[in-house]
C-alpha cells in the first residue's frame, strides 16, 4: 500500500503543470499576453480570465527570468513595453505592489533616471519599457501595453484512496 502511495505521489507531482498558456519560475506560473490595454484593464484581465494578478517581481532570478523569456520571443515581444503589478497611485513616491501584499518594492530594476514621474507627473505604473533594455520605467497608466499576469504554482494534491468517502 505505501509503495502504491509513493507511486500515485510522485506521478501527480511529475505532472503537475501551470495552467494552458502559462510557464513556470519557481512557485508562480506566468502568461505573457500580447494584447494591450490600461494598466487597470490588465489587472482587471489577469484577476477575471486568470484569477491572476499583474506580475510582482520580487528578486533579481524573477526579474531574469521575465527578461530572458522576452528576449527568446522577440516574434511577439520585440519593441512592445509590458506592464508589471508595480504603482505608485498613492503619490507619495513610494512605490508599492499593488494586488499580494501592498508592500514597497524591495527589489528594482529601474532604468537609469527613473522612476522620473514625466508626462505631467502622472506615470504612477510600473512597465518592462522596449526602449530601455527591458528595466523598468513609470508610465502613465492610461497607455496601452502588453502585460504579464502572475499566479502562484500550485501542484494538485493527490488523492489518497478512501479518504473522504
Amino acid at each position: 500500500m505505501l509503495l502504491f502511495l509513493a507511486i500515485l505521489f510522485s506521478v501527480h507531482s511529475v505532472g503537475a503543470v501551470c495552467p494552458f498558456g502559462f510557464v513556470r519560475n519557481a512557485n508562480s506560473c506566468y502568461a505573457f499576453i500580447a494584447e494591450e490595454m490600461s494598466w487597470d484593464k490588465a489587472q482587471d484581465f489577469c484577476l477575471n480570465k486568470y484569477g491572476a494578478h499583474l506580475a510582482e517581481v520580487e528578486t533579481a532570478e524573477e526579474n531574469t527570468f521575465l527578461v530572458d523569456y522576452l528576449n527568446t520571443h522577440t516574434h511577439t515581444f520585440y519593441g512592445y513595453d509590458l506592464w508589471l503589478g508595480g504603482t505608485d497611485n498613492t503619490f507619495d513616491n513610494t512605490w508599492r505592489w499593488s494586488v499580494l501584499s501592498n508592500a514597497s518594492m524591495t527589489y528594482t530594476d529601474w532604468s537609469p533616471g527613473q522612476p522620473d514621474g514625466s508626462f505631467q507627473g502622472l506615470e504612477r505604473c510600473l512597465e518592462l519599457e522596449s526602449t530601455y533594455k527591458l528595466k523598468w520605467n513609470d508610465d502613465d497608466c492610461y497607455d496601452h501595453d502588453m502585460f504579464i499576469c502572475e499566479r502562484p504554482f500550485n501542484p494538485p494534491i493527490p488523492p489518497f484512496p478512501g479518504v473522504g468517502r
